[in-house]
């Protein structure tokens, strides 16, 4: 668990002697930047360089946790102009950040201190309404990336920021350190109007659905398109199970449609999307993706 730049996170597997399982830090500033950009770029230039692991080593993936999401795991990734439009959008949304100083005396950002659902309210245009199926579309790419998913508990219950945490500890991470009761949890997960009841019940949908398919095994192969820059694409393979998913993610608050060849998959293959399942004919030549959606296509 090194929260430093990608390359020296990497270094901690040395030659599959060293950590078996090592935090994707890059994963949450990126993620973040691609949903209020609505831009695939630096998210899949990242991941199409990713290395092949060594046997008996994966990542553990993650969006939020307990602390901010640190900003160091994306230096020489995402642009320093691109980030500031990030920041601005944070601080809109209620988020804190948090600094660090230099030998020379400068101060940059370290992390930003912010729950995640609220960090997805909006864009860097500012706020919107599709902050819900924004944030589902981020737990879907961290379920699909090769690796373990690790989904933090307020991101399961669709924790709004906790100021008044803040205030009472004068810290900018307990922001995201809300603690409930049972009592508070029930009322909110038995409540169909409560976005925690929401987000609880989609992202229990999507684990229930990655069980279940060989393609998601951290073992399995993983290989992401750059075919638009609002989707970002992964094909996972599992060639010993005989497993094969597709992945569209819909960065972006317009229809995207792409082509069934451009995804190489055969015109005479069916297709199931698994998250709605739908059968889809093999005649059909094209998929179409409303805004921020996720299909998961089983190749079969």
């Amino acid at each position: 668990e090194t929260n430093v730049p990608n390359e020296e996170n990497l270094s901690y597997f040395g030659a599959g002697d060293e950590a078996h399982v090592v935090y994707n830090f890059s994963l949450p500033p990126l993620l973040l930047h691609a949903l209020l950009t609505g831009q695939s770029r630096w998210l899949s230039e990242w991941c199409q360089a990713l290395p092949v692991l060594p046997s008996g080593c994966t990542y553990l993936n993650f969006t939020a946790s307990h602390d901010g999401i640190g900003l160091r795991p994306a230096e020489g990734i995402i642009p320093k102009a691109e980030l500031d439009a990030v920041f601005e959008s944070m601080k809109a949304f209620g988020g804190l950040l948090t600094y660090r100083t230099h030998s020379d005396g400068s101060q940059s950002p370290y992390e930003v201190n912010i729950s995640l659902y609220d960090a997805l309210k909006g864009t860097v245009r500012g706020q919107d309404n599709w902050q819900q199926d924004r944030f589902i579309c981020s737990q879907a790419i961290m379920l699909a990336l090769a690796g373990v998913p690790a989904i933090y508990y307020n991101s399961l219950l669709a924790t709004p920021n906790y100021l008044e945490g803040v205030a009472q500890t004068q810290r900018n991470r307990t922001i995201n350190r809300r603690k409930w009761d049972l009592a508070e949890v029930n009322e909110r997960l038995d409540n169909p109007d409560n976005p925690a009841h929401q987000v609880f019940e989609k992202l229990s949908t999507l684990i229930a659905i990655r069980r279940k398919v060989r393609a998601f095994d951290p073992r399995a192969s993983q290989t992401c398109l750059s075919l638009d820059p609002r989707l970002f694409i992964l094909v996972r393979v599992n060639e010993d199970e005989d497993s094969k998913v597709v992945c569209l993610f819909n960065l972006s608050d317009e229809n995207v449609i792409i082509n069934r060849a451009d995804l190489s998959i055969a015109e005479n293959v069916q297709v199931t999307n698994l998250v709605s399942g739908e059968l889809i004919e093999a005649h059909h030549d094209q998929f179409q993706l409303t805004p921020y959606n996720t299909q998961w296509l089983e190749v079969n």
